[in-house]
């Protein structure tokens, strides 16, 4: 369980009132750097500044949910989920897992995705699948992947950091 939480970031939604309000403002006594999102920008703005003159870190966030059914419906056809929208995510198949992972992900629109052995326990098919989102993907996202599978490595990598034992061994194009 964690006891120190100074430094360590919060993401909380609904920031600009309420319960989210409160958590900020716990967020700060604990020392914790904040990413607030919420739909209404005056909200936001009056969080942002209460925690910033607090001393937190603070990045924020306006979120546009006007479009978020059109969305959601885009990255479930991106990553071939149309077809499961209305399923529990513990009855879907291991892949169509991972893709709902990274479909969360997407709906932030970050700059970096950080994925941690993405394709473990995939089949030859999902992995393939995977690797044309990731390519996709990173036209403009900077994704960094952890990942045993050299073959996967090689399908998406323009450039690979191989580390032993916490140190670079070796960084290059993959050849």
């Amino acid at each position: 369980m964690i006891t120190d939480f100074k430094g360590k970031s919060a993401i909380l939604t609904g920031a600009g009132s309420g319960f989210g309000l409160e958590c900020a403002r716990m967020g700060v006594k604990l020392g914790m750097n904040l990413v607030l999102a919420d739909v209404q920008q005056d909200a936001l703005d009056k969080t942002a500044a209460e925690m910033q003159a607090a001393g937190a870190k603070v990045l924020a966030m306006k979120v546009d949910v006007s479009k978020a059914d059109q969305m959601v419906a885009e990255i479930a056809d991106r990553l071939r989920l149309g077809d499961v929208l209305d399923k529990q995510v513990g009855t879907l198949a291991h892949g169509q897992r991972q893709w709902t992972e990274i479909a969360m992900v997407m709906v932030a629109k970050p700059r970096l995705i950080l994925l941690d052995e993405p394709v473990a326990g995939m089949s030859d098919e999902e992995t393939h699948a995977t690797a044309e989102l990731l390519r996709e993907l990173n036209t403009d996202t900077t994704i960094i992947v952890v990942e045993h599978d050299m073959e996967f490595i090689r399908a998406i990598a323009r450039k690979v950091t191989v580390f032993h034992q916490g140190s670079i061994l070796i960084e290059d194009a993959f050849d």
